[in-house]
């Protein structure tokens, strides 16, 4: 596959009060096309920061960033065509613009002529389900269709990257199935490497070939989603009913017995454990029984993306 981005060992401090703020070491990773890239990381690990510094919307201090073999600093200008972003939710388009307005406008930011992209802003139109909403005013539309149409406006000069910064947030549960499936056929069918940003793990683990996993500056874990599931399958997560609520003595002893994550969900009655270990049901098993809590039922789900990641995150 053709690499579209490579970042070379870029690092970035901030000046603060307390002293200099290292908020990106060493960070490498490339991205080819027709692939899909998920950055992920908890607040303040630097996403945003490698975001901003790929679009060439902030300065770093050390490292290069190539597109498509262009230096992004160096050769900015021509590295923009290259580069569709939508980043901040959907601040970057006009509000008492139509949609069709707003894409012709981008349009001629990027030097395009108009009358000689009708059929390409009519397929963007069709592939984003925004026909019905192209005469309609930008404020009257709901969150997702805003989204889509930063979106339309971002692909308009056909880049070979584009940024996608929380495209999920605030979206109804349809628009959210409708991006991840866009997500998904848009990078394989056009060949365009996609880089996202999302706290939505259910969105990642559905979109992304691979993931890059940030923690405090640095990269703590890369690999393929199917190869990161393979690698943590030990994590057991196991769901029980009991037929009566625990006391808090029980709970601090159930919480000794093994190295287990605990929380309630919903009810009190209703336990959720994520186990390292499925030896460890014995274990815990037993204990119901000595202390006469009663099963009512008890399940083994898969184990969830998000999961994975918590675990890599705070291991």
């Amino acid at each position: 596959m053709k690499k579209i981005l490579e970042v070379k060992n870029i690092g970035k401090t901030y000046s603060s009060r307390l002293g200099p703020f290292k908020a990106l070491e060493q960070i490498s990773f490339d991205g080819h096309e027709g692939e899909v890239l998920g950055l992920l990381g908890p607040n303040g690990s630097g996403k945003t920061t490698i975001i901003k510094s790929i679009a060439s919307l902030m300065e770093f201090d050390e490292g290069e960033i190539f597109i498509n073999g262009k230096d992004n600093v160096k050769q900015r200008a021509k590295i923009l065509p290259d580069l569709g972003a939508v980043l901040d939710g959907n601040r970057n388009i006009y509000w008492r613009l139509t949609t069709l307005e707003n894409i012709n406008y981008f349009a001629g930011i990027k030097g395009l002529d108009k009358n000689k992209i009708k059929d390409k802003i009519e397929r963007l139109l069709e592939m984003l389900k925004l026909k019905e909403i192209r005469n309609k005013e930008v404020r009257l539309l709901s969150r997702g269709m805003k989204q889509k149409v930063a979106i339309a406006c971002s692909l308009i000069h056909e880049p070979s990257l584009i940024l996608l910064d929380e495209p999920t947030l605030g979206l109804d549960i349809e628009i959210s199935r409708d991006m991840e499936q866009w997500v998904r056929n848009f990078a394989k069918k056009e060949q365009k490497c996609i880089l996202v940003t999302s706290h939505d793990m259910d969105f990642i683990e559905k979109v992304c070939d691979r993931v890059i996993i940030i923690q405090k500056g640095k990269i703590v874990y890369e690999g393929a989603v199917n190869e990161i599931k393979k690698k943590h399958a030990s994590i057991k997560k196991i769901q029980v009913t009991l037929n009566d609520h625990l006391n808090e003595n029980l709970v601090k002893s159930l919480k000794n017995i093994c190295e287990l994550d605990y929380e309630i969900i919903e009810e009190k009655s209703i336990l959720s454990f994520k186990l390292k270990n499925i030896d460890f049901l014995h274990s815990i098993m037993n204990f119901f029984n000595s202390n006469k809590i009663r099963l009512l039922n008890i399940q083994t789900t898969e184990t969830e993306f998000e999961d994975i990641f918590m675990n890599i995150i705070k291991r």
